[in-house]
């Protein structure tokens, strides 16, 4: 039943038992709709757990998925967690676990190898001329 605020701010609110069923009713359903898409999103996982999980990272994240290819060597694992601010409906999470070597070239040093390299402060304010590619000077 809706209640004006402004117009009933003097008066006592009256809870009738037709409020209170529905109340029960809409909590129920509430529940049971929240066990459905749980129950939808956890067999989802568990089908793709047993088939091609690129195929379900395709449909998460595309743009990642695009990255991976079958000689990486590497596995996904997909779970159910809290979304950001709302508890619910869950959101798919996944981690990648690789099996094969891999090294990651900017890990530790984040800069552009394909950039033009400047020269250095011995190449720039020595009075002689820098000598040619593949002689080198330490």
């Amino acid at each position: 039943r809706y209640f004006d605020t402004a117009a009933s701010a003097h008066e006592p609110i009256v809870i009738t038992s037709e409020d209170v069923a529905a109340r029960i009713l809409q909590t129920a359903w509430r529940g049971y709709m929240s066990s459905k898409i749980f129950k939808y999103y956890r067999d989802l996982i568990n089908f793709r757990m047993s088939g091609d999980p690129s195929v379900m990272l395709k449909t998460i994240n595309p743009q990642e998925a695009g990255l991976f290819d079958a000689a990486m060597g590497i596995h996904l694992r997909f779970r159910l967690g809290r979304g950001r601010g709302a508890d619910f409906p869950p959101v798919i999470y996944y981690k990648v676990f690789t099996h094969n070597p891999l090294c990651d070239v900017n890990a530790f040093a984040p800069r552009d190898y394909t950039k033009h390299r400047p020269p250095s402060a011995g190449e720039l304010h020595n009075r002689r001329p820098p000598p040619p590619d593949g002689e080198g000077g330490g």
